[in-house]
């Protein structure tokens, strides 16, 4: 029988295998153990759905998000805007999650302070992005927004489940900065293992806090 606990172990493996068939290469694995991974924290984060509709839907429909992004960022000739949209339209329908756990906009210093950390990385890639800029520009605000609506639902109701949506969406930042760098500025070896690790961890994060 399908439990939690059994599927976060399902996830810590397929997770090690994929950054294994990453590093060797073996692309059969990486179509199999990539997709199979987001699979099972959708199934995860199911096993709770009912408990609230509203929060449990947009949650799903980014996980499924976030499958198509994985899917068009694994390909061997790579669909980088396809993938990069499909990770838009997953942090929108994070927003849209985050939003129902608070009903005042505010904590203006924490979006700052986001905005100011995204404002340094695209400054660091901008050399790099030419003809992205825009796409890169929007997907940054989206990310950032993001932070800000699950810091906003942890200052309105601090529990385990807000703490989660935090600690998921911290570590989506960390994903998707280090994915950025190592893309378009310097690839350095370790840099598979963080992009990964941090990135099954913020969905399995956000589909826990269901």
């Amino acid at each position: 029988m399908l439990t939690p606990v059994s599927l976060t172990c399902l996830v810590a493996l397929t997770t090690g295998l994929h950054i294994r068939a990453e590093y060797a290469k073996q692309y059969t694995q990486i179509y199999c153990f990539k997709p199979l991974t987001t699979g099972l924290i959708i199934l995860l984060a199911s096993l709770s759905f009912g408990l609230d509709n509203s929060y449990s839907l947009w949650v799903i429909l980014g996980l499924f998000c976030s499958m198509l992004g994985d899917c068009f960022l694994m390909l061997k000739s790579e669909r980088f805007i396809a993938g990069l949209v499909s990770f838009f339209l997953a942090h929108c329908a994070y927003i849209m999650a985050f939003s129902t756990r608070f009903d005042v906009f505010g904590h203006w210093t924490q979006l700052s302070m986001l905005l100011a950390v995204g404002l340094l990385v695209y400054h660091y890639l901008w050399p790099e992005i030419e003809g992205l800029r825009s796409a890169v520009a929007a997907y940054i605000l989206s990310i950032v927004l993001m932070g800000w609506c699950a810091f906003l639902a942890f200052f309105a109701t601090p529990n385990t489940q807000t703490l989660m949506m935090v600690l998921g969406a911290v570590a989506f930042m960390i994903s998707d900065a280090t994915l950025a760098v190592n893309k378009f500025r310097v690839p350095f070896p370790a840099a598979t293992a963080v992009i990964m690790l941090t990135y099954f961890s913020a969905q399995w994060l956000i589909a826990s806090s269901i």
